[in-house]
């Protein structure tokens, strides 16, 4: 009930803001019973910020994920859009219905993930009505077809974002893409195979974007690296035009692949943040240091060592230090 006293308190402010003090007097609650009610609206899509001895603003309304509006604003007519409210992980969801046989550029996108999943097991935080979450089915005929293909898809990301914001994206080898220097999005590209002839069955192409999020949406941990494209851009985002743009961008170059490898790579390697950087990543349980040198069309990151040898880090974690 404070919940929604507290949002018709905001929305009949205009574009004021209130003080946490004035509602909690105006209602008889707490101010941390303020606090609570207003994190709660966040989390259910409501942009608010918030300023110190100023107090709270509503600046937008929930957009709503809606797979039909976002077919509709798509240029690819070959994809099946399924929306799902709340899901465990969406890569998890398409392993599944994968295994039913769905057509190849099939979405899944949700409005939450209540396990999200990054590299190396690692949480992905998927905040509920701020993000885009999503997994893309592909059923490509040769292994060969996806050398590359997180990176590819990075520069896909980047596209998409540049295209609906106006902002350069980097990346950082291999598949988180920045904005502003902070994260805002994730890459998970899972594959299945059959164990004796090495017949790919599918690929999942799982992508976690950082959309309307505020800083008080990621943990305290995560708030110096974290951001989103609302943080960035300073307004909210429509999801649903985003995800569009998104979903064109990754399936056009999945479909252009072979013809457009090395154009994709290029791009890759002149956004990346880790070339030309010293780096640490570990071998063999040993912290090894040295340049990031190139990076090969498959993604191969290759790093010179003070010694004059050259190693080839095909995955793992790459960090980017200052010495």
């Amino acid at each position: 009930m404070s919940k929604q006293k507290i949002l018709d308190i905001l929305k009949s402010s205009g574009s004021g803001y209130v003080s946490g003090e004035q509602i909690s007097d105006m209602l008889g609650i707490s101010r941390a019973a303020v606090w609570k009610s207003v994190k709660l609206l966040r989390q259910e899509g409501y942009i608010i910020s918030s300023k110190t001895n100023r107090g709270y603003k509503l600046k937008a309304l929930p957009d709503i994920l809606d797979a039909v509006k976002i077919k509709a604003m798509m240029k690819n007519t070959s994809a099946e859009i399924r929306y799902m409210e709340s899901v465990d992980s969406t890569n998890n969801a398409m392993k599944k219905l994968a295994l039913e046989g769905l057509e190849d550029n099939t979405v899944i996108i949700a409005n939450h993930q209540s396990a999200g999943r990054g590299r190396y097991g690692r949480e992905f935080i998927s905040t509920r009505g701020k993000g885009i979450y999503m997994s893309i089915l592909l059923k490509p005929e040769r292994v060969e077809d996806i050398a590359g293909l997180t990176c590819m898809t990075a520069v896909a990301v980047c596209r998409a974002v540049e295209e609906y914001s106006k902002k350069e994206p980097k990346i950082k080898w291999t598949n988180d893409v920045l904005l502003g220097g902070r994260k805002i999005c994730g890459i998970l590209t899972e594959l299945s195979a059959e164990g004796e002839s090495g017949e790919i069955r599918y690929v999942i192409v799982g992508i976690g974007i950082n959309v309307n999020h505020e800083q008080a949406d990621f943990p305290a941990e995560l708030r110096s690296t974290a951001g989103s494209l609302y943080m960035a851009q300073g307004q909210p985002v429509d999801r649903n035009r985003l995800a569009a743009e998104l979903i064109d961008n990754v399936l056009y170059m999945y479909e252009n692949i072979r013809q457009k490898r090395s154009e994709y790579m290029q791009e890759y390697r002149k956004r990346c943040v880790t070339l030309g950087k010293t780096v640490e990543f570990s071998r063999d349980n040993k912290p090894i240091k040295g340049l990031a040198e190139s990076i090969e069309d498959d993604g191969t990151l290759t790093v010179l060592l003070k010694s004059g040898q050259r190693l080839a880090v095909k995955f793992g974690e790459v960090s980017i230090i200052n010495a």
